[in-house]
């Protein structure tokens, strides 16, 4: 049946002559000017005129190695963190029981303190949650604490623990392996049970008891930043703004400190000053604003987001861990597709349950916009895609193709025809990514569109019309928008208004009378950026991504690398960006923070593609940081050695 088919597609003629005409347009592309610009030799990026400007200068020699070696140094002869991390080291060969005395104790206290508070409203049937809490977390703490087991044998042994910490989290078992020495005491554990539970009475036990994961997890960002970003990519979709911009602060500092120890390394490159030229503008614009206040909040919350970009760049270097962000991404996109199944088909009431309540608005909080919803499923559906061609022969493809279906389903009831049409074009460039052969099927179905429509019944392809017309009050409430912005953008083409939703809430109105109270953006990501930050800030914007569709075409045509999967993905990751950048026409699609994250995110991970493959290829070893136990004067001998054996020769 295959060789039918293949024969078939082979013999041809149609097929044959568009597969000659692509293979025509590709060849007079790659010779073109415009060819060689953008699909030139990628090299790597210690290499370029950066690298070679630093190796000309000893920046390395000179200011790298000795501000590493002095703040590892300082680090390591800190008292505090020295006493701290054997503390935290020690927590694996705590015996489990004594983490079930701590439960028990944090139960029996919360249950206690619930029944002589509130017993009269217990007995009226108004609050048993808290009451509930206790007499669990009793009854576990119970359970446990008959084990004999350590902390770091409960978690090998446990199939959830060791899935969520190894292979989700990606830390090593020999981190949480311990010494193999049992620790603990039954009274330090009760008392800190009962602390718990007075801690409880100020906020609410279910925090209280939440804040020993977070705590943990923590932890091991601070010993593991890579785990870190994995965290981000997880929870972006279902944190709130403060909460996600503290995350990202945290892993960007965990990361910070883990490089002045020198046991992480930055790499620098075009794409990553151009960043940070759009950070430093921004920063400018919150600085310089009609509305100052507001203005700089707005502009730390955008530079914070933008920090997913360099976490992506500088923690994931290498394939397991870039697979095992994609894998993230696409698991908390598939959590936000199904929350959105149910808001649009229907969710059960849980108005009974407030913590759950709240979860649940938490948990729909991005499909409750239909235009940001869209937007995120325009940036991440050709991921999904690519999940679910690779995994297409079993369950599991099975499961992301039906994902794959309910995010289409989901983004038709958007209906945001900005994110229909960029979907569509976000497809057909990973269509033609993927393969060159794709331009028959794009041929045939531009084809075939028009000739169904007329087998369409009447009222549907009148609907479909009066949907897709330009007309109407949506289209003329923006053309009397972009009119007033066109007249404001003449005023502050140089130096803008200032960035965030208020300074152009308080201008507009002085150049339109169209209300804006709703969406007080431009519905323009270009004019957007050019009103806040003036034109300075368009062309910092523009550089970005000329110099990232640079770095991937180039890398892209080359063909680094050998692992297929690496390009497809990449090759999702620049669909996923001009889509969006085309919805961009249409709606400012970096007003959600949620999307904002999501589209430094993924220019981050693209990035990362494209360096871990060719860093793959050439065979760079990963530098294992700087050495804490060197001795100066074996040192000092080792070089005078090599100086004499250099003078001989």
């Amino acid at each position: 049946m295959k060789d039918g088919k293949r024969s078939f597609a082979k013999n041809s003629m149609i097929i044959g002559a568009l597969s000659r005409f692509s293979d025509f347009l590709r060849n007079r592309f790659d010779e073109s000017f415009f060819g060689w610009l953008l699909c030139g030799n990628y090299r790597h990026e210690g290499n370029g005129i950066i690298g070679l400007a630093g190796e000309k200068l000893k920046i390395r020699q000179r200011i790298t190695v000795p501000f590493k070696r002095f703040n590892a140094r300082a680090f390591e002869n800190s008292l505090i963190l020295r006493k701290t991390g054997e503390m935290f080291r020690k927590i694996p060969d705590v015996q489990f029981k004594y983490t079930g005395i701590f439960v028990f104790a944090f139960g029996l206290y919360t249950a206690i303190s619930c029944l002589i508070k509130n017993f009269g409203a217990a007995i009226a049937g108004q609050s048993f949650y808290t009451l509930y809490l206790g007499v669990i977390c009793a009854a576990i703490g119970g359970i446990i604490s008959t084990s004999q087991k350590r902390l770091s044998e409960t978690v090998a042994g446990s199939r959830i623990l060791s899935f969520l910490i190894f292979r989700v989290l990606g830390i090593k078992p020999a981190a949480v392996s311990g010494t193999g020495k049992s620790r603990g005491r039954g009274d330090v554990s009760f008392v800190s049970g009962i602390v718990l539970g007075l801690i409880s009475e100020i906020t609410s036990p279910f925090a209280a008891l939440l804040a020993i994961p977070v705590s943990a997890l923590a932890f091991a960002v601070l010993a593991v930043p890579e785990c870190g970003a994995v965290c981000v990519i997880l929870a972006f979709p279902f944190l709130g703004m403060r909460q996600l911009a503290l995350l990202c602060a945290f892993v960007t500092a965990a990361w910070l400190l883990k490089l002045m120890r020198g046991k992480r390394t930055v790499s620098t490159s075009s794409l990553d000053i151009a960043v940070l030229a759009f950070a430093a503008v921004m920063l400018a614009g919150g600085l310089v604003s009609v509305t100052r206040e507001e203005s700089i909040r707005y502009a730390l919350y955008f530079i914070c987001f933008m920090s997913g970009y360099f976490m992506a760049v500088n923690l994931i270097r290498t394939s397991e861990w870039f697979y095992r962000c994609i894998s993230a991404l696409v698991f908390s996109f598939s959590l936000t597709v199904i929350a959105g199944t149910v808001s649009a088909v229907g969710s059960p009431g849980l108005a009974g349950i407030p913590f759950l309540q709240t979860a649940a608005q938490k948990l729909t909080g991005i499909v409750s916009v239909p235009s940001e919803f869209a937007q995120l499923t325009v940036l991440i559906l050709p991921f999904l895609l690519v999940c679910a061609s690779g995994y297409r022969k079993t369950d599991a493809g099975l499961g992301l193709s039906l994902l794959s279906v309910l995010s289409v389903f989901c983004l038709f009831f958007t209906r945001s025809r900005g994110g229909w049409g960029s979907a569509v074009i976000g497809l057909v460039v990973l269509l033609l990514l993927v393969s060159r052969r794709s331009v028959g099927f794009i041929a045939a179905a531009a084809v075939i569109c028009p000739i169904v429509r007329v087998f369409l019944p009447p009222p549907v392809t009148a609907g479909i019309s009066e949907f897709l017309s330009v007309s109407g009050e949506s289209a003329a409430y923006r053309t009397g928008l972009w009119n007033g912005v066109d007249r404001l953008i003449t005023q502050c083409f140089a130096g803008g208004i200032g960035v965030g939703e208020t300074a152009f809430e308080k201008v507009f109105p002085l150049f339109s009378q169209t209300d804006i109270s709703a969406n007080p953006t431009t519905k323009n990501l270009y004019t957007q950026i050019t009103v806040s930050v003036g034109v300075s800030g368009l062309i910092v914007f523009a550089a970005i991504l000329l110099i990232f569709l640079r770095h991937f075409c180039s890398f892209y045509s080359a063909g680094h690398g050998d692992d297929r999967r690496m390009r497809l993905f990449s090759a999702a990751g620049f669909s996923g960006i001009c889509a969006i950048l085309v919805f961009g026409f249409t709606e400012y699609v970096l007003a959600d923070y949620r999307v904002l994250l999501a589209f430094w995110l993924v220019i981050g991970l693209t990035s990362s593609a494209v360096r871990v493959s060719v860093r793959e290829r050439i065979h760079v070893p990963e530098p294992e940081g700087i050495s804490l136990d060197i001795d100066m004067k074996k040192l000092r001998r080792a070089r005078n050695a090599t100086k004499k054996d250099t003078d001989k020769s």
